[in-house]
Parts: C-alpha cells; sequence; structure tokens
C-alpha cells in the first residue's frame, strides 16, 4: 500500500493562517425542523423584550428544573433568557443537545404590548 499524498500548499496555508474552520464551514448544512413560539415570555423583562427583533439569533440550552428535567430555554447573546420550549417538544430538543448536537434558533416575529408579549422562533439542526 505505497500510495503518493499530494498536499496542496495553499490549502496547508489557509490552514495555518485561519484555521481547518474556514476549510470545513461550506459543508456545514442547516436542517430546518420547526417554527414554535416560546412559553413564558412574561417572565423576561420587558426591557429586554424590545431589544430582540426578526432575524435575531437566540441560544438554546438544556437546563433541568424543579418541575420539568427537560427543559429547554432560549437566550439572547447577551445572556437573558427570553423563554421556554413547549413542554410537548422540549424533550426531542433536550436530547439532541445533550448529544452535543448544535442547534439554531432565530426569531421570526416578535410583539411586546400592554396585555402580552411573543417571541417565535425557527429552530434548525446545524450539521457537518
Amino acid at each position: 500500500m505505497n500510495e503518493i499524498t499530494v498536499i496542496n500548499k495553499n490549502v496547508i496555508a489557509e490552514i495555518e493562517n485561519n484555521g481547518a474552520g474556514n476549510i470545513i464551514k461550506p459543508l456545514q448544512k442547516e436542517i430546518y425542523l420547526t417554527d414554535l413560539y416560546l412559553y413564558n415570555v412574561d417572565e423576561c423583562p420587558v426591557t429586554e423584550l424590545v431589544k430582540i427583533k426578526e432575524g435575531d439569533c437566540l441560544t438554546l440550552k438544556h437546563e433541568e428544573t424543579l418541575y420539568d428535567k427537560l427543559n429547554v430555554s432560549a437566550y439572547t447573546a447577551e445572556g437573558v433568557r427570553v423563554g421556554d420550549l413547549s413542554d410537548l417538544i422540549n424533550d426531542v430538543y433536550a436530547h439532541l443537545l445533550d448529544a452535543g448536537k448544535t442547534l439554531k434558533a432565530v426569531v421570526v416575529r416578535t410583539g411586546v404590548t400592554h396585555k402580552n408579549s411573543f417571541v417565535k422562533i425557527a429552530v434548525s439542526l446545524v450539521d457537518f
């Protein structure tokens, strides 16, 4: 098994200068899963809710609570908890997060009124 391996010097220079992430990133795929409304949005301060805009990315984290061992919460880039995923589906997302999968949550719609507030997100699985 004597094989000749040809190494492109441009690829090596790219990896040395910018890291392997720039080479692998084009292989990244986002698999759309669903749109959903967050629950418990009313627990988020209104001053923080009005800052959330369409297109903002939220971080999903699996956090056990006293009442729900599979709770998944959504956070802003500043670390403010916006709300939770529904109990009906959070088990799937909690297991994906526990397995090391990357989930992307993007704000699709948001609204803040004096009676109620809502945040709708689109969830995608980021796969390589």
